[in-house]
C-alpha cells in the first residue's frame, strides 16, 4: 500500500474525542499494555498493600505517562533493596525515583530525563532543631540513612569530606529509621525532603549535605517499554509545558526544603545585622505607613512572614519613600537592603545592577478617563512624578500622546476629574482607594504589571531567602492580605464622609439628624467598599472571571452541599506556547480571553435553563467550568461551546483550540468532588493527547502529499 494512502486511511480512522465526552476509549487503539511497577513498602508491612491510597508528585507522573503509552500498572508490593533487585533480573518491568549510579546502569536502563531532582538533608526532632545550626553540630552523630540507597553514598562522601567522623547506620526502609530516630538509637537521619509530609510536627530537615536527579528506571529485558517511557516523556514535555511546573507547585513549593537555609545564608544574616527595607509610600494596599507611623501592607506580611518561617529572629526597619527613583538610587548605594514593591522590568534592573525576585503579585492596568469623553491623539495623559512605570505604560499604549506630572495619586484623580487631564493609567488598587466619583470609567489595557522584591547583589543571601517567600505564603494568603488593607484604607470618618458627599450630608443635616444618619450612612459606604474588595480578590484580572481562590471556595460549598447533578469541566487551551513563541504574549492573551468570553457566553445562555453554571479561570490557560446540569443540558452546552469556536477568528490568531475532560456525579455517583476534578482532569490530558495524535497525523500526511 503506498505510504500516502495508508496515511490518508490512518487519518480517517483516527477517532478523536472533543469537548465534554466522557468516555475516552477508541476502538482503533490496541489493547492496555500490562506494566509491572515497583511499588517500596516497609520491611513488617502486615496490610493489604492493595489499599494503599497512592498520591504524589511521581505517582501522578507515573500516571501520564502510563495514558500516553495506554499502559495499566499492576503494582508489585516489596521493600525498597528487593526491588532493585527484582529490576535486575526481571521480575518488575519498570521503577520509579531511581537515582543514577555507574554500578545501577550495568544493571537496568534509566530514562533518558530525570522525573524530579532530590535534595538531601539531616533531620532531626522538632525540639532539638535548634542544636543543629551547621555541620560541625554534628560530629560524631549517629546517623540512620535508607540501604542500598544514592542518600547513602552522599552521605558517606559527605562525611569524609568534612571529617565529621559520623557513624552511619543503615536500615532498610523509612518506617524503621524513623523509629529509630524517635526511640533515640540515632540523633538524625538522612533523607529527602519529600519525607517532610509523613512527619510533620516531629521532625525537620536542618542541614542540606547533597543532591541528585531521579530517574525511571527500566528492566533491560524490556526495551519496549524504556522506549515508550522515554517517548512519553518527550511527548509530555512538549504538549502539555507546564506539566511538571504544575505538579511541582501542587506537591513540592511548599514542603520543608524550601524552608531550609545554608550555613552561610544563616551566617550572613547573624553578621549583618538590621534588615532595612525601602518602600514606596501610599501604594496601599501593597505597602504604606499607617496612622501610628509604622508600615503596613502586603508586602510587610510578606516578610514577616517569611523571617518567621525560616526562624530568622533579625531586626528590620522599614524607611518610606516618595520617589521610586531615589528608591532604586538608595538601594544601589546601600543605604537600604530591599527595596519593594518594585515593577517587574528585568532589563533595568540589569542595568541598574540590582536583583528582582520572582513576582509577587499581578495586576491588571486599566486607563482612568471621565464618562463619555473618548480618547483621540489630543488626549493628555496624567503621571505621577514618582511612578516611572505609569509614563512607560503610555509610551507603550499610547505613543505620541502629551504627558503632564503630578505629585501624588491623589493629586492625579483629582486632575482626570476636573479636567486637568484627560486620562490616566492606574491599577486596579488604585481604583478602588481614590474613585469615588461615578463620572469616571475605566477600561482594560491589554498587558499585566508584575510587583516583586529588589534587592542589592551584595546582598545576595537575602536574595535568595526572600526568592522564596512569594511561594511559602501562596496566593490564597497573598489575596487575604490584599483584601485587610484595602479593608484598612476604605474605612472612612465623618469628615472623609462630608468631603465625598458633601449634597447628602447637608440635606440630612436639614431634617436634623444630620449625625447619625452620616455615620450610618459611612458604615454603608465602607461595607460596599469591602465587599468591591472581596470580589477583586476573587476576580481573575486578564480574563474577569472568577480566579482560583473563587473555584476553590466553590468546591468546599459543593463539598457540603453535595448536589446530584453537579459536574466539572476542566479545560485547557492548545497550541498557547507555540501562539506566545510565535506571535508574541498578546497572540496568548487574545486566547484566553476568548476563552473566558466564550464561558461567560454559557453562562448567559443557561442562567434561565440551569440552577447553576460558572467559569473559572484557575492557571495560566487551565479554566474549570463547575455546573449542575442533566446530561442533555450537557450536550446542549457542548454545541454551543463548539459553535462558538467554529465561528471565531481572532485579530492574531487565525482560531483557537481546546482540549476538555469531563467528569459528573450522574457518571460517578460515590465520588468526592476532589475526585471528579481529578477524572476531570485526567480526561483532559487524554484529550490533549488525542488532539496532538490528530496533529502529527495529519503532518504525516501532509508530508506524503507533498511528496507525491
Amino acid at each position: 500500500m503506498p505510504k500516502f494512502l495508508f496515511n490518508i486511511l490512518a487519518l480517517i480512522s483516527l477517532v478523536v474525542n472533543v469537548f465534554f465526552v466522557a468516555d475516552f476509549s477508541y476502538a482503533s487503539e490496541p489493547a492496555q499494555k500490562i506494566v509491572r511497577i515497583g511499588y517500596a513498602i516497609p520491611v513488617n508491612y502486615k496490610g493489604n498493600p492493595d489499599t494503599i491510597h497512592k498520591s504524589g508528585y511521581t505517582y501522578e507522573y507515573l500516571l501520564m505517562i502510563a495514558s500516553f503509552n495506554n499502559w495499566r500498572y499492576v503494582y508489585v508490593y516489596r521493600p525498597w533493596s528487593d526491588l532493585l533487585e527484582d529490576l535486575a533480573v526481571g521480575r518488575i518491568d519498570i521503577l520509579d525515583n531511581v537515582s543514577y549510579t555507574p554500578e545501577r546502569a550495568k544493571q537496568f536502563d534509566f530514562s533518558f530525563m530525570p522525573i524530579r531532582s532530590e535534595v538531601y538533608y539531616l533531620f532531626v526532632p522538632e525540639g532539638q532543631k535548634d542544636k543543629y545550626q551547621n555541620k560541625e553540630d554534628f560530629f560524631g552523630k549517629r546517623i540512620g540513612v535508607g540501604r542500598d540507597t544514592t542518600v547513602s553514598i552522599q552521605l558517606r562522601q559527605w562525611n569524609k569530606d568534612n571529617g565529621l567522623n559520623l557513624q552511619i547506620i543503615e536500615y532498610p526502609d523509612y518506617e524503621s529509621r524513623v523509629l529509630a530516630l524517635r526511640q533515640r538509637k540515632v540523633d538524625a537521619i538522612a533523607d529527602f525532603t519529600a519525607r517532610m509530609d509523613t512527619t510533620k510536627g516531629y521532625m525537620v530537615p536542618v542541614l542540606r549535605f547533597g543532591e541528585d536527579n531521579s530517574y525511571i528506571a527500566v528492566s533491560r529485558r524490556r526495551p519496549d517499554l524504556l522506549k515508550q517511557t522515554n517517548r512519553a516523556l518527550s511527548m509530555i514535555s512538549t504538549y502539555i509545558p507546564d506539566y511538571k511546573a504544575n505538579l511541582k507547585e501542587k506537591y513540592i513549593l511548599k514542603n520543608s526544603q524550601s524552608l531550609i537555609l545554608s550555613s552561610e545564608e544563616r551566617a550572613w544574616f547573624k553578621q549583618h545585622g538590621t534588615i532595612r527595607i525601602g518602600f514606596m509610600d501610599k501604594m496601599v494596599p501593597f505597602i504604606s505607613t499607617g496612622p501610628d507611623g509604622q508600615a503596613r501592607g502586603m508586602f510587610k506580611d510578606l516578610i514577616n512572614y517569611g523571617f518567621k518561617k525560616f526562624n530568622l529572629n533579625v531586626p528590620v526597619t522599614y524607611v518610606p519613600y516618595q520617589d521610586m527613583q531615589q528608591l532604586i538610587k538608595d538601594l544601589q548605594e546601600h543605604k537600604i537592603d530591599a527595596a519593594i514593591p518594585i515593577y517587574d522590568t528585568p532589563w533595568e534592573a540589569e542595568n541598574k545592577h540590582i536583583l528582582l525576585t520572582p513576582n509577587v503579585v499581578r495586576m491588571k492596568m486599566y486607563v482612568l478617563s471621565r464618562n463619555g469623553e473618548p480618547l483621540n491623539q489630543d488626549t493628555l495623559f496624567a503621571v505621577v512624578k514618582s511612578l516611572p512605570p505609569q509614563e512607560r505604560y503610555i509610551r507603550q499604549f499610547f505613543p505620541g500622546h502629551k504627558i503632564k506630572y503630578f505629585e501624588s495619586p491623589e493629586a492625579l484623580i483629582e486632575a482626570v476629574k476636573s479636567g486637568d487631564a484627560g486620562a490616566a493609567v492606574v491599577d486596579p488598587y488604585f481604583i478602588s482607594l481614590y474613585i469615588q466619583n461615578s463620572d469616571l470609567q475605566v477600561t482594560s489595557l491589554e498587558d499585566s504589571e508584575d510587583l516583586t522584591i529588589a534587592v542589592n547583589p551584595d546582598n545576595h543571601p537575602l536574595f535568595l531567602t526572600m526568592s522564596r517567600m512569594g511561594e511559602l505564603w501562596g496566593d490564597s494568603n497573598i489575596a487575604d492580605s490584599l483584601l485587610k488593607h484595602t479593608d484598612e484604607a476604605f474605612t472612612p470618618g465623618f469628615a472623609y464622609y462630608v468631603q465625598h458627599n458633601y449634597g447628602k450630608v447637608i440635606v440630612i443635616a436639614i431634617i436634623g439628624t444630620g449625625v447619625l444618619t452620616a455615620l450610618v450612612g459611612a458604615i454603608i459606604f465602607r461595607n460596599r467598599q469591602k465587599e468591591a474588595a472581596e470580589r477583586m480578590a476573587s476576580i481573575d484580572f486578564l480574563t474577569g472571571l472568577p480566579n482560583r481562590r473563587a473555584y476553590e471556595e466553590k468546591l468546599l460549598e459543593e463539598e457540603h452541599v453535595h448536589s446530584e447533578q453537579f459536574a466539572v469541566a476542566v479545560f485547557d487551551i492548545n497550541g498557547l506556547k507555540k501562539a506566545n513563541d510565535t506571535l508574541g504574549h498578546a497572540a496568548g492573551d487574545e486566547l484566553i480571553k476568548t476563552m473566558a468570553k466564550f464561558l461567560m457566553n454559557l453562562k448567559d445562555e443557561s442562567k434561565e435553563k440551569l440552577p447553576f453554571f460558572q467559569g473559572y479561570r484557575v492557571g495560566g490557560d487551565e479554566f474549570v467550568a463547575l455546573m449542575q446540569v442533566d446530561d442533555r443540558q450537557r450536550l446542549l452546552l457542548h454545541q454551543s461551546l463548539l459553535d462558538q469556536m467554529n465561528n471565531w477568528k481572532g485579530a492574531l490568531n487565525p482560531r483557537i483550540s481546546v482540549s476538555v475532560g469531563v467528569s459528573s456525579r450522574s457518571e460517578f455517583p460515590n465520588s468526592s468532588v476532589n475526585e471528579l476534578v481529578r477524572i476531570a482532569d485526567n480526561r483532559m490530558y487524554q484529550d490533549k493527547l488525542n488532539y496532538y495524535r490528530s496533529a502529527k497525523m495529519k503532518n504525516n500526511y501532509a508530508g506524503a502529499k507533498a511528496g507525491m
